[in-house]
């Protein structure tokens, strides 16, 4: 491409970026920009392409527990965010996790600007894409929560080559049967973005999935399936 036609797309890229921001501000007047807008400012073009792709997806638009808003504002965009530091944890040595925050969104957003990997992408457009194929209906237990969590097990049924209706059946499990299920919802309280919270959904979800399907608990979580219930609990 020619330097006149990259500098025309650049503008067209930034215009674009400009009334995106715009758009949310509209939606989200009485929330502060720096809250609503972090993650997204903070992202480079490739990664914000990569969110928008997977913002339209089947598993968000008719799978997912999302309202209209949820889906208009940034509930989306964190899942995925979130989604992704899970991921980066499982495959990048020496990647330290913050929290799920704002804050900790927006520095993980800066720290991958312009450098989101084609792994990273690949990783997570087949875990949306198997999450879509695991729930071909609306599932209210698919809210903004869990998804994170569940798109991080769609990677590690992906590896032990468990069938997308196995991960749907396992998941009815977990919420109507598994004991499991009481020690998960301790952990989605107010401080649900803390990251001993957030490690606590991870491990109950990956002790129960691992357990339902006779498994071996992720590498990166071995140690620590049930000591983070039980100091929660304090038993």
């Amino acid at each position: 491409m020619c330097r006149n036609g990259i500098s025309m797309t650049v503008r067209i890229l930034k215009a674009m970026s400009h009334t995106i921001k715009k758009m949310f501000r509209r939606l989200n007047p009485a929330v502060p920009p720096a809250m609503v807008q972090a993650g997204r400012e903070e992202t480079g073009t490739d990664l914000a392409m990569l969110l928008n792709e997977l913002l339209v997806s089947e598993f968000f638009t008719e799978s997912a527990s999302l309202t209209k808003e949820q889906l208009k504002g940034s509930a989306v965009r964190n899942c995925l965010l979130q989604a992704m530091m899970l991921l980066d944890r499982k495959y990048i040595v020496g990647f330290a996790m913050k929290n799920f925050s704002e804050e900790g969104l927006a520095e993980y957003g800066e720290s991958i600007r312009g450098c989101c990997s084609d792994k990273q992408s690949v990783l997570l457009r087949s875990a949306v894409q198997y999450l879509t194929d695991a729930f071909p209906e609306k599932d209210k237990g698919l809210t903004g929560i869990s998804i994170p969590m569940l798109l991080y097990l769609a990677d590690v049924a992906e590896d032990a080559e468990i069938s997308p209706a196995l991960f749907r059946r396992w998941w009815e499990f977990f919420r109507s049967e598994d004991a499991l299920y009481e020690n998960y919802r301790r952990f989605c309280g107010s401080d649900f973005a803390e990251l001993e919270t957030v490690n606590g959904r991870l491990n109950v979800m990956a002790e129960s999935f691992c357990n339902y399907h006779e498994i071996e608990i992720p590498e990166e979580l071995e140690g620590t399936t049930g000591e983070v219930a039980r100091r929660k609990t304090g038993t």
